[in-house]
């Protein structure tokens, strides 16, 4: 029998205190191999998960918690983010039986620059963050003379993302006020699904698509994109996977894509993709709809 994430938590309960966190991230939150932390996945709605663990801490008699949030989701509006309002107001709804705080970018960097100066990291960048948000946060690091961020893990691909349909409004797209930001100021990108969940070497090699990929990126424009990528690999002789992670290489400033690998194959073929340099004229070709 699998045991349940909400299981699980409850036993670390058990044993946790004043000094222990918990941190309920979305997919995208950086992987964490420090010693001593444990990732749990829960196969839920950010807000359910929200709510079943705020009802587990209550029936802990010896634990109260003190509870932050991203202060980022005051800034992101819901233009950008479609189903963020409707988050925000069940994140409000759960809280109100607490004393919440948030962080505002000036703690944040400050205490990520405090991090550097102790020679405890040498760089730090943000995650899901909006183009505003990582603005201000720069431009304060700017004018208090520190360091900053220096990349931005946004969710970016050749591929073209129905973002109404993720479901999760804490997810941050490259889109154009984003790529504009880091094209005017050379913030480097690290992209995670940046190659669509394998999206256009399955429908090259007629595999089928997994019903969560296909929610997100079923439209024409990736129909059309998808042939640009095959018309490209019939000129060029590469792979679709090099095009694929070539097109986000090849943007005009810093980009590293997160690739996923499940064979020693793949793994070999996103690395040659380090080596394809694609034309500017070639990535215009790509992403024209």
């Amino acid at each position: 029998m699998t045991t349940t994430w909400e299981q699980i938590l409850k036993d670390r309960l058990k044993l946790y205190g004043h000094r222990n966190w918990v941190v309920i991230a979305d997919s995208a939150y950086p992987a964490q191999s420090k010693q001593g932390i444990e990732t749990i996945a829960a196969d839920d709605e950010q807000a359910t998960v929200v709510e079943r663990a705020f009802a587990i801490l209550r029936e802990c008699k010896h634990l109260r918690p003190a509870i932050y949030t991203d202060d980022e989701l005051r800034f992101v509006p819901e233009e950008d983010a479609p189903g963020v309002t409707l988050y925000r107001s069940q994140l409000a709804r759960l809280l109100r039986e607490y004393e919440a705080s948030s962080l505002p970018h000036e703690e944040i960097i400050a205490t990520l620059h405090d991090q550097v100066k102790a020679g405890k990291i040498r760089y730090f960048g943000c995650s899901n963050w909006q183009t505003t948000r990582i603005k201000a946060a720069n431009d304060y690091a700017k004018t208090q003379g520190v360091q900053g961020f220096v990349a931005n893990q946004p969710l970016w691909n050749i591929g073209v993302i129905d973002y109404a349909k993720i479901g999760d409004p804490t997810l941050a797209l490259m889109d154009e006020a984003l790529w504009q930001y880091h094209s005017a100021t050379g913030l480097a990108a690290i992209p995670y699904s940046s190659q669509a969940n394998g999206l256009f070497n399955k429908m090259a090699e007629g595999k089928p698509i997994r019903p969560t990929t296909l929610r997100i990126y079923h439209n024409p424009q990736n129909q059309q994109r998808f042939q640009r990528i095959q018309q490209l690999a019939q000129t060029t002789a590469l792979s679709v996977t090099q095009i694929v992670l070539g097109y986000l290489i090849a943007q005009p400033f810093t980009t590293i894509p997160i690739v996923g690998c499940q064979t020693m194959a793949q793994l070999a073929d996103s690395l040659s993709a380090g080596d394809v340099r694609l034309t500017v004229e070639q990535v215009k070709f790509l992403g024209s709809d």
